[in-house]
């Protein structure tokens, strides 16, 4: 199943500023940025196997690996049925881990590839973006390149399959680690880059403040 909630932006709000744009979502981000699990009751599921999100049917759990679940659980998952108007290549997202891959980095096109023994899988980085600065996680291309295992959605894009990754696990700074896209969810865990955001000051607060202004007119 799958759960996703929506929230409006402008072109403005970029990089770790969008997860303020879901703050009225605090376990949900709590579990991206804790890597927890979550304990719903009663929340509606759609035929496609969607979840209706509330935030007051669910709560934050134990804290779970997602690296140790998909090696577990993850080969025995079988996705359901897709009913028939909603068969389109676009709806497409397995969610995968793949592993013992030889990773090339195209420093110059910004585009990293997954060598499977033979069979070469495209990694869709444009989530992740060259300026760790202006990205919504510390996930980066480098890193995806050094990385030993990941774990993503597979989509049918563009005539091709591609990964899109969620979290990597790497050595950084000397020392094994995942680092997963939802890391920043709660808020910037680099003290570079939080440093540079607290000058630029919050976006979106500014925004919804002078939104505000104009709605009091």
């Amino acid at each position: 199943m799958r759960a996703g909630v929506t929230a409006a932006k402008v072109d403005t709000i970029v990089g770790p500023a969008l997860w303020h744009l879901l703050s009225a979502y605090p376990v949900l981000l709590g579990a991206l940025a804790e890597h927890r699990a979550v304990e719903i009751v009663e929340m509606a599921l759609l035929e496609g196997c969607d979840l209706v999100w509330r935030e007051d049917a669910a709560r934050l759990a134990d804290a779970a690996d997602p690296f140790v679940t998909a090696r577990v659980l993850l080969g025995r998952a079988v996705a359901p049925a897709a009913v028939p108007l909603d068969r389109h290549p676009v709806r497409i997202a397995e969610p995968v881990l793949v592993e013992d891959y030889a990773a090339a980095f195209d420093a110059e096109r910004r585009t990293v590839t997954l060598d499977l023994g033979g069979a070469v899988l495209d990694v869709d980085v444009s989530p992740v973006v060259a300026n760790p600065a202006a990205s919504h996680g510390p996930l980066t291309p480098e890193l995806l390149a050094a990385s030993s295992a990941c774990l993503g959605l597979l989509r049918w894009d563009g005539g091709a399959w591609r990964l899109r990754p969620l979290a990597a696990q790497a050595v950084v700074r000397r020392k094994p680690a995942a680092v997963h896209v939802g890391d920043w969810a709660l808020g910037v865990t680099d003290p570079k880059i939080e440093k540079a955001h607290a000058r630029n000051g919050d976006t979106v607060a500014v925004l919804r403040e002078r939104a505000g202004r104009l709605l009091r007119k």
